[in-house]
């Protein structure tokens, strides 16, 4: 009975998981494809250029989001851990370049060294609203108070390399991003999350036996 018992609440805490993840809208359908349902966090298949498209705090105060990335693993309550790609002063439609192979970030509208950081493996994004109560929101829901899941990721139906990056409240978007040479870690699915239960079962079952 507690082998049963424990094998119930296993599949109740990985169903969970795949129930609470939100729907975040598609910001430009027809030509980005619904949400590639990532985990938050992406592979680097190159350096990464990106384009800032909106900006909540900029379209309704004088100062912007600050919109940027971070690894996995690291610990983001370090600030030093948050690399910055836009700040408050960017605005519509700037752009920035990740560069991965000398682990630093160019301004491409400026044409200037931006920052430089440290750190490889798979990343994340932040967006920090200092208009809106000083809030950071990760794409990491896990990351988030109450574990608010309110990321998405948009494959371009033309060109499978660029990616829509959106975070979205209830109330609407918060910060658009268009970036390319990243690949999507996707989310363990329902039957994928199945089949790592029986794995676990008879594992279980074959140490009782």
């Amino acid at each position: 009975m507690k082998l049963a018992y424990r094998i119930i609440i296993v599949f109740a805490v990985l169903m969970s998981s795949q129930v609470n993840a939100a729907i975040i809208t598609n910001p430009v359908p027809g030509v980005y494809g619904e949400d590639t349902q990532d985990n938050g966090y992406f592979t680097v298949t190159g350096n990464s250029f990106l384009t800032e498209i909106l900006d909540i705090g900029e379209s309704i105060f004088n100062n912007g989001n600050v919109f940027g990335f971070y690894f996995q693993g690291s610990d983001v309550s370090n600030t030093s851990n948050l690399h910055i790609v836009f700040d408050q002063s960017d605005a519509q439609f700037n752009q920035a370049l990740i560069n991965f192979a000398n682990n630093n970030v160019i301004d491409v509208d400026s044409s200037i060294l931006q920052s430089t950081f440290s750190g490889s493996g798979n990343i994340g994004f932040f967006v920090f609203l200092p208009d809106f109560g000083n809030q950071i929101f990760f794409s990491d829901a896990n990351l988030n108070d109450n574990g608010a899941d309110i990321f998405g990721s948009f494959q371009n139906l033309s060109d499978p390399n660029v990616l829509a990056l959106l975070f979205e409240s209830p109330a609407g978007q918060i910060e658009l991003v268009i970036a390319n040479n990243i690949a999507p870690t996707q989310r363990i699915s329902a039957p994928s999350s199945i089949a790592l239960l029986m794995l676990g079962c008879f594992a279980l079952l074959r140490r009782k036996s």
